[in-house]
């Protein structure tokens, strides 16, 4: 009888200690998510972006793979592989290679000036490890996306007035908490309140390790 009540009592503490637990802050998700990229010495994922046309009413799709391989350069801390259907945008050793698929033309750049245009790309800009070095994210709100949930992070990039127009740009980024990995990312541009361009990005088939060598390209 003695040891049932040990056992009764080891249950019932375990319960009220699981009870006391809490669930991590959207915030704390937020840099545990940020802590696994920045840890991830090898990283890729593949790209989906949607850029609207409000003049003509037009969406674009644009399908993109970025690999990055951490390196301790002077002009950037990745080593990179970015492609695209009509050309790839490398960067090792401190030197850029755009390669064009469609006129089978390779540039080869190596020049500080050269390798700070080249490393200000789209690949980079919007991907989560570029979006991230933004300061002043802060968690909005959970939402649902294709009936799953995400905690919804915003970054205000401007928020002024242009030729009497209220302008603001905000960027948004979908976090989803079951694996610690953004799933997706918008950028929503208005005017006076007004819906003016968006661009929604994708990112799927991501790949993170903590070992290995960037391949070669």
């Amino acid at each position: 009888m003695k040891n049932t009540s040990t056992f009764i009592s080891v249950l019932l503490f375990l319960a009220v200690m699981s009870a006391c637990k809490t669930e991590p802050s959207p915030d704390e998700v937020f840099d545990e998510t940020k802590g696994k990229l920045d840890n991830a010495k090898l990283i890729s994922f593949e790209l989906m972006m949607l850029w609207e046309n409000p003049l003509i009413d037009e969406v674009d799709t644009i399908r993109m793979s970025l690999e990055l391989g951490k390196e301790k350069s002077e002009s950037f801390e990745y080593n990179f592989i970015g492609r695209t259907e009509e050309s790839d945008l490398v960067y090792q050793e401190d030197v850029i290679l755009n390669v064009n698929h469609t006129d089978s033309t390779l540039v080869l750049k190596d020049k500080k000036e050269d390798l700070a245009r080249y490393l200000d790309n789209a690949f980079f800009n919007f991907s989560p490890i570029g979006l991230l070095k933004k300061k002043g994210w802060a968690y909005i709100g959970d939402t649902s996306i294709a009936n799953k949930n995400y905690l919804n992070y915003r970054q205000i990039e401007m928020d002024t007035v242009i030729e009497k127009k209220d302008v603001l740009l905000e960027n948004h980024l979908f976090l989803n908490p079951s694996n610690l990995l953004f799933d997706k990312y918008e950028r929503r541009l208005f005017h006076d309140g007004k819906k003016g361009q968006f661009i929604t990005v994708n990112f799927s088939n991501y790949k993170l390790s903590g070992e290995g060598e960037f391949p070669r390209y």
